[in-house]
């Protein structure tokens, strides 16, 4: 412990608890308290609208949802069997749980006989929503990245395959202004032609995907 702390009294040592701001509790091995500091108070207050007290039943007295009280017995019961964890677990009422970073640890006597537990409270809530947020801002980067990588092959690829409709086009328009209108061939070349077209018409359209212009813009009656 810090010297500083050593030499401060029991009611010095509490204010500066009180003052701190921090989620500190602790329970008896019957899960009733023996210490918390205001922050707690508040905490306890606002989650489930209930004024704690020395002595108070935690999980019977204070913790209102079956849930919430199934999960505080099991980490109270872990670390009076002489274990130190941190949790993440979200707690309060359905309409507004919030999510708490929790440590718990064995409180011990003096000969070393674990008494019961401490345990101090962290609300992580708009932390973790932060943190989810930028993990979906980055997935949308990510994602924005891959679309304009998409883009830009379908454009390379749509020009690569424009550039083999067009000798077919001038060979079929050529042979077209060779051959009688009449003959048998002439229709199959029309259709020849109009089918490189239409896939010029395509090529053109997937260029423009490329290059992210939009093609045919009409108004839509919403």
């Amino acid at each position: 412990m810090d010297r500083g702390l050593e030499r401060l009294t029991p009611s010095q040592l509490e204010m500066l608890i009180d003052q701190s701001g921090v989620n500190i509790f602790s329970v008896d091995r019957e899960f009733r308290y023996t210490f918390f500091t205001p922050e707690h108070a508040r905490t306890m207050q606002e989650m489930w609208g209930v004024e704690v007290s020395v002595g108070m039943d935690v999980i019977g007295d204070v913790i209102q949802e079956d849930q919430d009280r199934k999960k505080a017995k099991y980490n109270f019961s872990w670390a009076a069997a002489g274990n130190d964890f941190t949790v993440l677990e979200t707690l309060g009422y359905s309409r507004s749980r919030r999510l708490f970073e929790n440590r718990y640890r064995p409180t011990r006597a003096e000969n070393g006989i674990v008494v019961g537990v401490t345990a101090s409270m962290l609300d992580a809530t708009e932390r973790i929503q932060l943190a989810d947020a930028q993990r979906g801002l980055d997935r949308k980067l990510i994602e924005a990245a891959q679309l304009t990588s998409l883009g830009l092959m379908v454009g390379c690829v749509a020009h690569d395959f424009n550039n083999l409709l067009l000798p077919i086009l001038l060979n079929a328009e050529l042979a077209l202004t060779s051959i009688d209108p009449q003959h048998s061939v002439a229709a199959l070349l029309g259709e020849v032609v109009a089918s490189v077209n239409c896939a010029g018409e395509l090529a053109k359209q997937l260029q423009s995907f490329g290059r992210s212009e939009v093609i045919g813009k009409n108004l839509i009656d919403l």
